[in-house]
Formats: structure tokens, C-alpha cells, sequence
């Protein structure tokens, strides 16, 4: 087993990482990978990273390949942009955010699809909308929880802020929405699995108040990004390992039992409850017209939300966009431009 289990006993240590990520750390000039790192998060999103490694497929394609799991998408890019990593992928709006502020990876293709995946979880006397005013909630600011949040509340009708009419957002990491819902810090949580069923476990009373499912208000889509300063440096590797992904998200799609099987062991979470998670979920590699939409929406909302300068958005798409490297070894998979 090609596994290391990196899950962070430490909210601080986590932090740490992302503000060493934030800087742009990246890998050192000149150095050549001799083994490729994929960092991964939890859960059925990241079905992939076992797949690829244990499944044998990066192998296959000439790729000496190991994966490290973290507890989301968020602290497995942070690996990426510190040097410790070459691939991740998590939701596009956190992948903008960090190029905003130096990261130092290029994205390269969406590789999720998922409308059911994000969930709304609250305490056992928060039955509606309306119950929420005056209280605080917990999600991960510039994320796909924090967006998912913001279509929510334009849905019914609620305002984000500190006031007794409104609904104050609290910026929490995603191992530690439990205990803040535990200790009545927060009446609920915007998050993702495996965080869900853990706390329909460990909090009494609480249940989920929507899904994001629901009128189809959010559908996630997760964002591949690979080492900027490694592509460049290495592109045939980058090329192998690119191949390799894609292959492995068609496998999935055609071998679920088995990708499931291979992860549940390294992410400790059972093969059933693992399965269950992945309902809905779309594994594929590309980067086509939808994909460059969605990403330029995303901009826009973080614009909106101050999260990016007026205007920013376009310069860092520019900046960001890397479809060049699917297409060299998947055109059929690419249709657009950058």
C-alpha cells in the first residue's frame, strides 16, 4: 500500500501549511521529482488517488506515484503550492482564491461532477430558514461551502451578517465543524462528507436542513491543479501523470466496487458508508465550454463576495488556465481555447 495518512491532529497546523501555501512556496528550481505526490482529501470525491496508485494505473503510465491523504481538498492543495505535492484538486472558487494570493499551480481540468455532494446540517431546534437569524454558522471561507451558502441564502431570503436579523458565517476548517456544532458554537454547518454522517453521529438532535441537491441550487464541480513550477520543468512526466488521470477516472466510472475497495482502508472509512457517499458523483477528466463557464462564475461570485478586486477574476483565469496539457495527450476531451 502506496499510502501515508498526513490527517492534521491540529486546526494550527493546518493553518500553518495554508499560510506557507498562500505564500507561493512551490518546488525548489531545478529539482526533478523522482516519485510524483498526489495529495488527496476524504471520501468519495477522491476515489482517484487509491485508484490511481494502488490500481496500478499511474505504473502502467511510467509514473512512479504515491498519494497522501489529508481531510479535504483544501489542506491537500496546500501541499501542492508548499512543494511537498504535484497534483490535488478540489472546488474551483478555493483554487482561484489561492492563485489570487500566490499559489503557485496551474489548473489543468475538472475531474468532479456532483450535485448531491454539499449539505446543510444544523442543530435538533433549527427546523427552518427563518430559525437561523441571530445565529452563526460554519463553512470554509472561499470554498464551494462558502458559495453553496451564498446561493442558500438568496434562495430564502436571508441576509449574511452579525445583526439579529441576519446570519453570521463563522470561517471554520472542515475537522472542526463537529465540535463547534457539539459545543454550540454554531447551529449548523454548509460541509461535505465524510463530516456529514460523522456529525448526524456525534451530535445529538442534529439532521440535515437541505441538500444542495435540492431545486438543483449547487452543483459542485472540483478543479485538477498540478505544480506550476513542476510542469515546466518536468512536461513529459506532467503529460504521463495527466494520461494516467484521466484513465483513472474512466476506470472508476466503470469499476466503482473496486475504487471503493482500494480507498476505504487508506481513508478508514467503511466500504459501505463509502459507497453510499458516492451516489451522484461524476468522474471524469476535462475541460471543455461548461468548465471555463463554471470557472468564470466562480470568479465572479468571489468578486462580489470582496473576495477577489473588481476585475481581478479575468487575470487570474489567464493566469490559471492550463488546458493545453489535457489536450496534448486527450484532445477529444478539450474544446475551448485558453
Amino acid at each position: 500500500m502506496n499510502s501515508k495518512w498526513l490527517l492534521h491532529d491540529h486546526l494550527i497546523k493546518t493553518a500553518m501549511a495554508f499560510f506557507v501555501f498562500m505564500l507561493g512556496a512551490t518546488l525548489p528550481p531545478g529539482a526533478k521529482a523522482e516519485k510524483i505526490i498526489l495529495a488527496s482529501g476524504l471520501s468519495a470525491p477522491y476515489l482517484p488517488y487509491p485508484m490511481s496508485v494502488d490500481g496500478g494505473i499511474m505504473e502502467k503510465h511510467g509514473v512512479d506515484a504515491e498519494y497522501k491523504i489529508f481531510p479535504s481538498g483544501i489542506e491537500a492543495i496546500v501541499a501542492v503550492g508548499a512543494g511537498e505535492a504535484h497534483v490535488a484538486h478540489t472546488a474551483c472558487p478555493t483554487v482561484l482564491k489561492a492563485k489570487a494570493n500566490g499559489g503557485n499551480f496551474l489548473l489543468v481540468a475538472r475531474n468532479i461532477l456532483n450535485p448531491k455532494e454539499l449539505k446543510f446540517v444544523v442543530a435538533g431546534d433549527i427546523k427552518n430558514p427563518e430559525h437561523l437569524k441571530g445565529k452563526k454558522v460554519g463553512l470554509v471561507k472561499a470554498s464551494s461551502v462558502d458559495w453553496y451558502a451564498s446561493k442558500y441564502f438568496d434562495a430564502f431570503g436571508l441576509e449574511e451578517g452579525s445583526g439579529p436579523e441576519h446570519v453570521e458565517t463563522l470561517n471554520i476548517a472542515a475537522p472542526e465543524w463537529i465540535p463547534a456544532l457539539n459545543r454550540g458554537d454554531i447551529v449548523g454547518f454548509f460541509g461535505w462528507e465524510p463530516w456529514l454522517r460523522k456529525a448526524l453521529e456525534i451530535v445529538e438532535g442534529s439532521h440535515i436542513l437541505h441538500r444542495g441537491s435540492d431545486n438543483n441550487l449547487y452543483v459542485l464541480n472540483n478543479c485538477t491543479i498540478f505544480n506550476g513550477d513542476w510542469v515546466k520543468r518536468d512536461p513529459e512526466t506532467a503529460k504521463k501523470v495527466m494520461a494516467a488521470w484521466v484513465e483513472t477516472h474512466d476506470s472508476i466510472t466503470d469499476n466503482l466496487e473496486q475504487a471503493v475497495r482500494l480507498s476505504s482502508g487508506p481513508m478508514r472509512i467503511p466500504e459501505d458508508v463509502l459507497m453510499q457517499s458516492a451516489d451522484g458523483f461524476i468522474y471524469k477528466v476535462e475541460y471543455t465550454r461548461d468548465v471555463a463557464d463554471h470557472i468564470a462564475e466562480a470568479a465572479a461570485w468571489l468578486e462580489s463576495k470582496a473576495l477577489l478586486q473588481p476585475g481581478q477574476g479575468e487575470q487570474i483565469i489567464k493566469e490559471l488556465a492550463y488546458p493545453e496539457l489535457l489536450k496534448s495527450v486527450a484532445p477529444d476531451r478539450v474544446n475551448i481555447d485558453q
